[in-house]
């Protein structure tokens, strides 16, 4: 999936930059924003976060193929496989 389709922004918030690769960094939360809307008083303002819409199966096979160093061997992948099955 690609990362502009997984980011979306609200109103006037900066719009987040998609999720990394092997999704092991972490981001610092980003603080709300009060914005001042007239006939609404002040509104909150936050960034949405990009969604992972993997399942958690397909999440697992790629933090393992993360953690293998990107090309694992026709074993380590059976290996993964049926790890993640398990999950």
């Amino acid at each position: 999936m690609s990362a502009a389709i997984a980011m979306f922004a609200v109103a006037i918030a900066s719009p987040l930059a998609g999720q990394a690769a092997g999704g092991s960094e972490t981001r610092p939360a980003q603080q709300p924003r009060a914005v001042v809307v007239p006939g609404y008083g002040s509104v909150y303002v936050v960034p949405q976060q990009p969604k992972d819409t993997r399942t958690p199966r397909q999440r697992c096979v790629d933090e393992e193929i993360a953690r293998e160093g990107g090309s694992p061997s026709e074993l380590a992948l059976r290996v993964i496989d049926l790890k993640c099955s398990q999950r």
